[in-house]
């Protein structure tokens, strides 16, 4: 079972599946929004955060840097909430943390992976 998850976990994943997933993922929570609305209050953020950390691991570096928007997303409605600011002020950084999200995605996305083996899956790739 450990060995089982450990595989997953180290997954190297290459662009294309990466952007498949992406609009597997996409896909779905549109599609299940409706019946089960707590997917758009991050119920699909497990997911994406294993997409992403999986395109990490092809270039070499570990998944625990998929945390690190999210992190920041987290730290701005925390701010947000402790700071109480105008109505208006909340589009604005919506607008700016989905640019950073959709910026760090891209990045991720269009990275090359390392050719070979690395630390993560040595001549393992999907």
């Amino acid at each position: 079972m450990i060995d089982a998850l450990r595989k997953i976990l180290n997954l190297r994943l290459g662009r294309p599946y990466f952007w498949v997933g992406l609009l597997i993922l996409a896909a779905a929570v549109a599609l299940l929004a409706r019946p089960l609305p707590w997917l758009l209050n991050g119920g699909f953020v497990p997911a994406w955060l294993l997409l992403h950390a999986a395109r990490f691991h092809d270039f070499g570096r570990s998944g625990t840097w998929a945390f690190a928007p999210i992190i920041a997303f987290l730290g701005l409605l925390t701010g947000l909430a402790m700071l109480n600011p105008p109505s208006a002020i909340y589009g604005g950084l919506a607008i700016t943390a989905f640019v950073g999200l959709a910026t760090f995605t891209l990045w991720v996305g269009a990275k090359r992976g390392d050719p070979g083996p690395n630390r993560f899956a040595p001549g393992y790739r999907v």
